[in-house]
């Protein structure tokens, strides 16, 4: 154990280890002491004061200097060599009164001198003096012992972390970093060694982070004294994104002196994410979405009619929706196969696609049955030139490989509101009218208000 740390746990009395080859001298010192609260060691030569140190830890030492084996003043070089002895006070008690003894000592590590005889008074005053100076550094090498012993629990908690770790103060300076962070600083550009900049080590960057790309978390911590989390993108020449996690440090007053941050790469997390996101939305897209034409099918058409309708009631407009039948199509599935049939209907969907508006919604809702949403109508006439137009487009001929197909459409049309205002409704008199077309040769399009007026 420690020499300071021995003598604050033992808390016992000052001991005094008096070093000189006269008995009476060392029966002189410790009656002057005797008063005192002290505990007496005594050895008679250099030797036997430097074993009497190893073993027994003194506070204070009276050294002489003239002694037999090994005087007072090798004997002071080889206790200051002692680990745990740089500080501990060595009076040396002595009759010698030459300059050149005095400088003697003084370079082998002597403290202070004490005359012979020596004037009692005069030695309770520094073995008071030098007894204090010694149980001060021993408490404050416990205090700084007990430091390092915390900081080194610290750094090998951080260090069994996989994630780099750092405390950053408030001037960005690293005070503390684990492995991880350590194993990096190899090819930093670190302008002082012993005190790196987070900045330094993470970007490698002369400056502290900002932008959207490196949001600082200590100016934010130190702002807001709370826990933050930042994405840094170290994209350069793949692909990499880290999530920082920043907690306040904080002094006994309360105050924010800096932050403990913590680094996880989530880039294979974000990776993972964004394919999540990617299957959702085509799950999303085939659930509402028609596999072969790619569009809308009957469940989003309602969805949109729905409110289509609504919007209409709230602006007092109207929406007109077209039914379409696509006549002389079952024949050309008959005659030429699947594929002739699936090529018509992406044909005929890209056509109609292509004339009406971007808000207006085209869906198929069947085979070969397709509805068309057009809202904010004006008047009827918008609506059959629609529908003429609809028309002609189905009935341009269609390249199926060798072959000319042609086909030709049949379209019923109802209002909201002069119709109905109802999603089901809408839809059943659209197709009502759409049979009315179906059957009267001299129509290619019908709105449901004639079927009522008939």
């Amino acid at each position: 154990m420690d020499l300071c740390l021995t003598k604050l746990s033992q808390n016992d009395k000052t001991l005094i280890l008096i070093v000189d080859d006269q008995k009476d001298t060392r029966l002189a010192v410790k009656l002057a002491l005797k008063k005192e609260n002290y505990v007496f060691e005594e050895a008679v030569n250099g030797q036997e004061a430097i074993d009497k140190c190893r073993e027994l830890k003194p506070d204070v030492i009276l050294m002489d200097a003239v002694m037999p084996l090994l005087d007072g003043f090798e004997a002071t070089k080889a206790i200051r060599a002692l680990k745990g002895f740089e500080h501990v006070s060595i009076l040396m008690i002595t009759a010698l009164t030459q300059k050149s003894d005095k400088i003697k000592a003084l370079e082998s590590g002597v403290n202070d001198f004490i005359s012979k005889p020596f004037d009692k008074q005069e030695l309770i005053a520094r073995c008071k003096s030098y007894a204090k100076i010694s149980l001060d550094i021993a408490r404050r090498k416990v205090a700084e012992e007990a430091l390092q012993e915390q900081h080194t629990y610290l750094q090998n908690i951080v260090d069994g972390i996989d994630d780099p770790i750092m405390v950053i103060n408030q001037d960005y300076t690293v005070s503390l970093m684990n492995n991880v962070v350590k194993s990096t600083l190899h090819s930093k550009n670190i302008a002082d060694k012993n005190n790196p900049k987070c900045y330094e080590i993470s970007h490698d960057r002369s400056t502290p982070c900002d932008g959207l790309e490196h949001p600082c978390p200590l100016k934010e911590v130190l702002e807001t004294k709370s826990h933050v989390n930042v994405i840094h993108d170290h994209s350069d020449t793949h692909k990499k994104y880290v999530e920082l996690s920043a907690s306040p440090l904080l002094d006994k007053n309360g105050e924010c002196v800096g932050i403990i941050e913590s680094g996880r790469d989530i880039t294979a997390h974000l990776d993972i994410q964004e394919e999540l996101n990617r299957q959702k939305e085509k799950l999303q897209f085939q659930a509402h979405h028609d596999p072969l034409t790619g569009l809308a099918n009957r469940i989003l058409f309602q969805d949109r009619l729905d409110q289509a309708i609504i919007r209409s009631q709230r602006n007092k407009t109207k929406v007109a929706l077209f039914f379409i039948d696509l006549d002389k199509f079952k024949p050309i599935n008959d005659t030429y196969g699947h594929k002739a049939g699936d090529i018509v209907l992406k044909v005929l969907s890209k056509r109609i696609q292509g004339i009406i508006r971007k808000e207006d919604t085209l869906a198929r809702i069947g085979g070969d049955e397709f509805v068309v949403i057009v809202e904010h109508i004006l008047n009827t006439k918008d609506v059959v030139a629609l529908s003429k137009k609809i028309i002609s487009v189905v009935s341009k001929p269609i390249d199926f490989e060798a072959l000319s197909l042609s086909i030709s459409a049949s379209i019923g049309i109802s209002i909201c509101p002069d119709d109905a205002s109802q999603t089901d409704k809408l839809l059943k008199y659209a197709d009502i009218a759409m049979y009315n077309a179906k059957k009267d040769v001299k129509n290619d399009s019908i709105f449901y208000s004639i079927i009522k007026e008939n």
